[in-house]
């Protein structure tokens, strides 16, 4: 497994198998093998349960695909207005990863927004108390900076 310092600009094999070692190095290692198997032959033999909500038979394709990508080499391509938000509490991607994807194209207009989670809505100041439930309550608004920028630059752009 490769040592990443930054999420944002390696391909997902790499992001999901550090996030994962982050929390169980045994299982860190079964992901690993795994997305390696799926990666180089398109196949798995089997796949324990609890990583079956990652690797079941319906979403193989899309990682397959998903997994030919690196986001930075992506980015650098791109020549129209990119537009990159990262909250500060988001528990999944840190903001030195928007940073350093946002620097791989040096045009992209990156937005740091404050008590925002990984599913676009606003976490308590302290970053724990309602991160969570952000991903399980629909009925919570998206983050109010989010959605002015993000008109903004679709109306501009």
């Amino acid at each position: 497994m490769q040592k990443i310092k930054s999420f944002s600009c390696y391909p997902i094999d790499v992001i999901i198998t550090e996030q994962i070692t982050k929390q169980s190095p045994v299982v860190g290692k079964q992901i690993d093998s795994l997305l390696h198997a799926l990666k180089t032959n398109n196949k798995l033999d089997s796949v324990p349960p609890y990583l079956f909500s990652l690797l079941r038979p319906s979403i193989r394709p899309y990682m397959i695909s998903w997994m030919k990508y690196d986001p930075a080499t992506e980015i650098k391509k791109l020549k129209c207005p990119v537009l990159i938000f990262q909250g500060s509490c988001d528990i999944q991607v840190k903001v030195a990863d928007a940073e350093s994807l946002s620097a791989a194209n040096k045009k992209a207009k990156l937005f740091i927004i404050e008590g925002m989670t990984h599913v676009l809505k606003d976490a308590e100041a302290n970053c724990n108390d309602k991160n969570l439930k952000t991903y399980h309550d629909p009925g919570l608004p998206l983050n109010t900076q989010f959605t002015k920028e993000i008109v903004s630059f679709i109306q501009t752009n």
